[in-house]
């Protein structure tokens, strides 16, 4: 038997024994720094102080008349406070004033434990000064305790939005400080978006923002850009030009189009070029500039499609120009030329004949099934294709796909309602509110 775990045995049966001698004991064993694993059951959680989690655990019951004791020990031992401040979070309001002494202990491994504490400890009194302290965590100088404070405010702000109210003062300028020191730390950045409403915290956002930092421009993109006045945009567009802040930029728009001789600029750049030209595309007073290129980077750049689709001017000329160069690969590369043309939906109706055939052979399946979605998108365009449809009603492995079809045509379909009324008669359980729904569609 290791000695770490013989000194675990001994304090499992110290637990249960209430004498002077054993407590003693116990408080002595809180600065024991034996490091191993929970001598239990293989999938027990780990301990990483065996010996000193057992006997703070042990003296969970006793903490009252030993307070002094244990506290003590804290003060000398980095080990027992980190076994302590675990064990307090169920002692209620005798542990609120040791809890809070631990949260400012020199280990950060202690605070970080204490952090964990003080939520439950709220929840046993209601002691608000808990709530405070967890708030001063936020700019604690270790990161794995300001990240345990985030993780715990987070899930708190749900069932307390007002809780920021009761931050200390000095804050947001210490949160500052740190998010300054550490720019592309996302747990400082995100300690600050609980005080959205703070103009000293969108000051900064806006000024990380245009230092080019990724978090504070995806923040400004998804849900800031209202905010920003003339100036802030000025700021911007002078920034430094990486990704995310030409993201941004083009999220703007036209009001950011006094950027755009740095953006034409960049069009070339092997690691910004294709961001650029989806900036100046969003820019209604800058498209001319870039739109020529856009069918070729429509075909090669398959993750920047959607977005050309949704900015472009022109769809039904865009997919003029691309649709004829995608289709020919459809069977060649495997779901990604497909997906090209699936994205103009009904302005690919002129491809329909390939598409039948593809419904109606495709290999492998996801790419037979998309084929037949997408002649659903047709409406009165995808008729050519029901003689296929109705072959494929006759196997199970493609009778959903056309089922949805059916539905997503509806009344266009009517011809189809012997034919499923025939299948409602075999069909599986599985199938049959589908067929139920089909019907119901094309009746409609």
């Amino acid at each position: 038997m290791s000695g770490e775990l013989e000194r675990y045995r001994t304090m499992e049966r110290l637990a249960s024994d209430l004498s002077e001698e054993a407590s003693r004991a116990l408080v002595a064993a809180l600065c024991d720094e034996g490091v191993g694993e929970w001598p239990g059951d293989y999938d027990a959680p780990p301990f990483l102080y065996p010996v000193a989690e057992a006997a703070a655990e042990s003296l969970a019951g006793r903490f009252g008349e030993l307070r002094e004791a244990i506290m003590a020990q804290t003060r000398i031992s980095d080990t027992a406070a980190f076994s302590v401040a675990r064990m307090l979070r169920h002692q209620g309001t005798p542990g609120v004033e040791p809890l809070l002494e631990l949260c400012h202990h020199s280990h950060a491994a202690a605070r970080e434990q204490a952090v964990g504490s003080l939520l439950p400890q709220y929840e046993r009194t209601g002691e608000e000064r808990l709530l405070i302290q967890l708030l001063e965590m936020l700019a604690d100088p270790a990161s794995g305790v300001t990240y345990q404070a985030v993780q715990k405010v987070r899930s708190l702000r749900e069932r307390m939005p007002d809780l920021t109210r009761l931050a200390p003062a000095d804050l947001i300028d210490r949160l500052l400080a740190r998010c300054r020191e550490h720019p592309q730390a996302g747990t400082f950045t995100e300690a600050l978006s609980y005080f959205p409403q703070d103009p000293r915290v969108f000051a900064f956002q806006v000024e990380q923002a245009a230092a080019g930092h990724e978090r504070p421009c995806a923040l400004l993109h998804f849900g800031e850009l209202e905010r920003l006045g003339p100036d802030q945009v000025d700021s911007l567009c002078r920034g430094r030009l990486t990704v995310p802040l030409v993201a941004l930029l083009g999220a703007l728009g036209d009001r950011a189009r006094a950027a755009a001789p740095r953006l034409l600029e960049l069009r070339a750049d092997p690691d910004r070029g294709k961001a650029a030209l989806m900036a100046l595309l969003a820019m209604p007073s800058q498209r001319d500039e870039v739109l020529p290129g856009m069918p070729d980077l429509y075909v090669l750049e398959p993750d920047l499609r959607e977005g050309i689709l949704r900015l472009h001017p022109d769809p039904a000329g865009l997919a003029r120009e691309v649709l004829p160069r995608l289709a020919p690969t459809v069977g060649k590369v495997y779901g990604d030329a497909f997906r090209g043309v699936a994205r103009f939906g009904a302005l690919a109706v002129g491809e329909a004949s390939w598409l039948i055939e593809l419904a109606r052979l495709g290999i492998p399946d996801p790419l037979r099934d998309g084929a037949v979605a997408l002649l659903a998108e047709f409406g009165e365009g995808a008729r050519p294709a029901f003689g296929a449809f109705y072959k494929l009603l006759e196997y199970t492995s493609t009778r959903q796909a056309v089922l949805q079809a059916l539905i997503k045509l509806g009344p266009i379909a009517s011809e189809f309602v012997e034919v499923l009324e025939v299948l409602k008669l075999e069909a599986r359980a599985t199938e049959l509110e589908m067929l139920d729904q089909a019907l119901s569609a094309i009746r409609a």
